[in-house]
């Protein structure tokens, strides 16, 4: 826009304004102390509208004097510069008031001291910095309703721009910080407010700190990708923070509070950088869902990622205190750390890491484990296990393990260890699944001809159901015996309906049967009945080889049937060659 056509726009908005107001009382601009205007001393009021060149406050008649400028009340400022105070002296510029209106086509240099823009006025220009030569960090407010900030780029080296009481703020770019100097700049959000950029930039320096903080009801929209590096930090007090290409929290960063996340997180960079993520205690973080690849995730209240995916790589490192972690499905190849007070599992967990529980914590997982890693519950903690347990993966530790619900050992089939004591529930199922005579170890190994097996350590406690499935096409035979359940300590309990020695089931026509005194007299397992022991010769059955086994003997021969008694030189086929074993038996008995 051209300085002609803004001068346009202004003057009909003054006729306007004015024709509701022929009186235009209270629009003013006013000056007060150190202020200058085109080079010339400011005079103590400029009317309700002034087309200016440069404006400088604070920095023209003497360099350690301060100056004051105000729009209010519906009053018109158009200037090509703005300059508020020094590295000597401070500068206040204040617009205020519904349908006060400032423009600046070269922008506004704020060395030190105050900018406001307040009640329903707005503001708008070219550019807007800060400088960190001056001693005197400068503030930037926007409040009120309809109080409004428009920029194209805005660089606070350091300072603070407070935007609150549903004040707006927007720029096409935020530089917070930059890399030549200790950085302490601050953006704060409050009580509604909102801001929307094109591009945040934060800078790196470690050496300095440069913050954004969101409260209650306000919001950050960022249209690029935003990036949270250097030392520097935003904070959530119950706002929400957008960012329409997703959250990179990298090398020294920090994402910490509670409110909303629109945009996935990502923390990555060296493992020797330490970015964090950080929930609040007892409040609520959700978000659009994380990849913590490297960083640090700390939860002491609940991270919700709704309906997304929560990742822990190789790298990542997570705790949880008094915490709930809620996702569609919570994926570790890393470490997981939950210690003291009460911990909820509220996700689907693949777990292929480490999984800690200490401190005395009680964790209830409430959805369905594929556990391939290792679960380690410590003494003096519990793991509380509601959905369905899978995989191969170990449960160390000498804390207590209790499952009430779903138990499929393995990786079908497979062995699943506990170190120490496991209870079922009454309402748990447990599903074994043979598919050969071969018990299921703890090495890799091939599943064909295996069956489905645990080990405990100490106490086994059974319950709940009992379920049986032949896989792999298997079938059992007479004599056979699967152990399920290889218990170091104790065995107490037995699972609904299967007293000592029960059928199991029928498959194939053939019979299953359990037992918890197998092994060295406190195992768990399935067997079928042993084959029936063959008097050869006994053609009759009667239990005797005597001359009435004799027409029967015949008869079997002249049928071309077999039957395992008539099979006397047991060469698997009942014909003739079996007539001189039959007479050396009768001849024997």
């Amino acid at each position: 826009m051209t300085r002609q056509t803004r001068l346009n726009s202004l003057v009909l908005l003054l006729i306007a304004i004015c024709s509701f107001n022929s009186d235009a009382v209270g629009q003013q601009i006013t000056a007060e102390g150190n202020v200058s205007i085109n080079g010339q001393q400011a005079p103590p009021e400029l009317g309700p509208v002034a087309f200016v060149g440069d404006i400088l406050i604070g920095t023209f008649l003497d360099s350690f004097a301060s100056g004051r400028l105000t729009a209010s009340e519906g009053a018109l400022l158009d200037a090509n510069f703005i300059r508020i105070g020094s590295e000597q002296s401070t500068g206040i510029f204040e617009a205020r008031g519904i349908g006060t209106s400032v423009a600046t086509s070269q922008g506004i240099n704020l060395f030190s001291g105050s900018f406001s823009v307040t009640d329903g006025a707005a503001v708008s220009g070219f550019s807007l910095g800060t400088s960190n030569s001056s001693p005197f960090a400068p503030t930037i407010n926007i409040s009120g309703l309809g109080s409004q900030l428009t920029l194209g780029s805005v660089f606070l080296d350091r300072g603070t721009l407070n935007v609150s009481d549903t004040g707006a703020f927007s720029a096409n770019s935020l530089n917070l910080g930059n890399n030549s100097f200790p950085a302490n700049a601050r953006l704060n959000l409050t009580d509604g407010a909102q801001a929307v950029v094109g591009d945040l930039d934060f800078g790196f320096d470690v050496q300095g700190r440069s913050e954004v903080s969101i409260g209650d009801d306000s919001f950050l929209s960022v249209f690029s990708n935003l990036t949270i590096d250097g030392n520097n930090t935003v904070t959530l007090e119950g706002g929400w923070l957008v960012s329409e290409q997703g959250l990179n929290i990298n090398q020294f960063g920090e994402l910490r509070g509670y409110g909303e996340v629109i945009g996935g997180i990502q923390l990555e960079g060296s493992p020797l950088g330490s970015h964090r993520l950080t929930v609040t205690a007892d409040q609520t973080l959700r978000t659009s869902g994380i990849s913590n690849f490297t960083g640090q995730i700390t939860n002491f209240g609940t991270l919700d990622a709704g309906s997304n995916t929560i990742q822990n790589a190789f790298n990542g490192r997570y705790l949880g205190e008094n915490s709930t972690i809620r996702a569609i499905e919570l994926i570790n190849d890393g470490k997981v750390n939950l210690t003291k007070g009460h911990n909820f599992v509220e996700a689907n967990l693949d777990n292929r890491g480490d999984f800690n529980i200490s401190g005395g914590a009680t964790v209830i997982f409430t959805n369905d484990i594929l556990n391939n890693g290792v679960i380690y519950t410590h003494a003096g903690s519990t793991s509380t296990l509601l959905g369905r347990l899978f995989g191969s993966g170990v449960f160390e530790g000498e804390g207590d393990v209790a499952i009430l619900g779903e138990f499929a050992p393995g990786n079908s089939p497979g062995l699943v260890s506990f170190e120490s004591d496991l209870a079922f529930g009454a309402g748990a199922t447990t599903e074994i699944e043979i598919g050969g005579t071969l018990r299921s170890t703890a090495l890799p190994q091939s599943i064909v001809g295996h069956y489905d097996a645990f080990d405990v350590g100490g106490t086994l406690t059974l319950d709940g159901e009992l379920e049986i499935a032949l896989v792999d096409g298997f079938e059992i035979e007479s004599g056979q015996e699967f152990v399920i359940a290889d218990v170091d300590g104790s065995l107490e309990g037995q699972f609904n309906g299967l007293d000592e020695g029960a059928v199991v089931g029928n498959f194939g026509g053939g019979e299953l049967f359990i037992s918890y005194v197998a092994g060295d007299g406190n195992d768990v397992s399935l067997f079928t009945a042993a084959a029936p022991e063959v008097l050869l010769g006994d053609t009759n059955q009667d239990g005797l080889v005597d001359f009435a086994d004799i027409p029967t003997f015949i008869e079997i021969l002249i049928a071309g049937e077999f039957l395992a008694a008539a099979d006397t030189n047991q060469d698997g086929a009942v014909n003739f060659s079996d007539i001189d074993a039959f007479i050396e038996i009768l001849i024997g008995n």
